[in-house]
């Protein structure tokens, strides 16, 4: 993969997230607008993008669908290790180590992951983005809501079954499901699909960009801490992924979105999940916005080594 591909694509990316901060900065839109249109690309946009990308003949096959099952719960196991590893390396009072091991484990493989792979692999890939969409899903309503109320002294309550069942899980179940069993979908169908996935990319990165708008930049920039996390997180460890999955996959789109979906900034919802549970999202909150400002970056450098 191409320097200059890579690096223009981040760019064009980056200038889809200034779009949004401009239009929130000069009032053109409001936050309750902002909130409604994440609504849609969570709920719509994004989970159609992905059943959209197997409703035509597709160069993927089982066999790796199937090494890239594996490989996604490995990766994840790996970085569950890396942030009780990266937590202590960074001397990381107890009260925060689930914000940085929720940071560490969960980027945003939705929001900026799908239009990433989309416009530097192509629609083909996002067969694999939706394996590794549905382990997110399950693993961040279960063992991350685990690490959250860990660190909450007398919080109570179990796993819910019901708190995975959302659009993006459905949504990836749907679009393995129709690639696996190889059933037709109508070009009617094909059509609407696209028609409805479409927007997914311009959207998610134009709600990125008008809440990056409502943060102090200055005050997550001082963060030191934070920056030893990004260098470590999201620099070190993507590049190390790599360097590694070049030992054992031999297909380049797997390695590629292997890459981009451990490379892809902090994600939202573990903020939203400490605020469902009471807990202060102000790390996790000012993590997204360095991670996600500097994403441009340090994700063109991780796709250098690929």
């Amino acid at each position: 993969m191409s320097f200059s591909l890579v690096l223009g694509q981040m760019v064009m990316i980056f200038i889809l997230m200034m779009i949004g901060f401009f239009f929130f900065k000069q009032k053109l839109v409001s936050e309750q607008a902002a909130k409604d249109i994440s609504v849609m690309v969570v709920n719509l946009c994004s989970p159609v993008l992905l059943i959209s990308s197997v409703s035509r003949e597709s160069s993927v096959t089982q066999h790796n669908v199937l090494v890239f099952t594996i490989v996604t719960v490995l990766s994840f196991a790996v970085l569950i290790l890396l942030g009780h590893l990266i937590s202590a390396l960074l001397l990381v009072p107890k009260p925060r180590k689930s914000d940085y091991m929720m940071m560490t484990i969960f980027g945003n493989v939705g929001f900026i992951g799908i239009p990433v792979v989309s416009g530097l692999l192509g629609q083909d890939a996002l067969i694999y983005v939706a394996i590794y969409n549905l382990a997110f899903n399950i693993l961040i309503y279960t063992y991350g809501i685990y690490i959250i109320r860990k660190d909450m002294e007398g919080e109570q309550g179990g796993f819910r079954l019901k708190s995975c069942i959302n659009p993006g899980t459905i949504a990836s179940l749907i679009t393995i499901i129709i690639f696996w069993f190889h059933i037709p979908v109508p070009n009617v169908a094909a059509q609407l699909l696209n028609y409805a996935g479409q927007p997914a990319t311009f959207l998610s990165l134009f709600v990125i960009g008008t809440s990056l708008a409502q943060m102090n930049l200055r005050e997550v920039v001082s963060d030191v801490r934070l920056l030893l996390f990004t260098l470590l997180r999201f620099v070190a460890v993507p590049i190390l992924a790599v360097l590694l999955s070049k030992l054992v996959l031999k297909d380049e789109m797997m390695r590629g979105v292997l890459a981009l979906m451990i490379a892809v900034p902090v994600g939202n919802l573990p903020a939203m999940l400490n605020k469902q549970f009471g807990k202060d999202d102000s790390v996790v909150a000012k993590g997204i916005v360095y991670t996600t400002v500097l994403s441009v970056l340090t994700i063109t450098v991780t796709c250098m080594f690929l």
